[in-house]
């Protein structure tokens, strides 16, 4: 098992925890509590910076409003997949155009540095959900 499978992990044991009986939650509840601790430390790792959260993630946000597909009222539409992450849905077409926009964003010097910082802190992330979990 990885650490990423961690994830997954938690969404089927939250799915299950109202069966049984007590002694089967307070299992289903220790077991998520350990998980969510260990979860909990990867996302502090993968935690952006001030000034990209404050800064370039306005920028980025603004970008997902303007190209992703929009319900009857005019608002983006968000799902969500099983491990709890939020994304905007796009077509072809707009998620070309996304794409285009956030690259040239990227591009600008004065985002180069943020943005450049935050991949290799997003490469380290995955680096350690690849790891496989050894047993204490």
């Amino acid at each position: 098992m990885k650490n990423r499978d961690l994830y997954e992990l938690k969404a089927w044991i939250l799915k299950i925890s109202h069966l049984g009986g007590v002694d089967f939650a307070i299992d289903v509840v220790k077991n998520l509590k350990i998980i969510e601790k260990e979860i909990e430390i990867f996302e502090y790792i993968n935690t952006p910076s001030k000034e990209y959260k404050e800064k370039y993630q306005p920028e980025v946000e603004k970008l997902l409003k303007e190209f992703s597909i929009k319900d009857e009222r005019g608002n983006s539409i968000i799902k969500q997949t099983a491990t709890g992450e939020f994304y905007y849905e796009f077509d072809v077409e707009s998620k070309v155009k996304y794409d285009t926009a956030i690259k040239k964003l990227e591009e600008k010097e004065e985002w180069s540095n943020i943005v450049k910082a935050k991949k290799e802190q997003d490469d380290k992330y995955k680096g350690i959900l690849e790891k496989i979990i050894k047993k204490k």
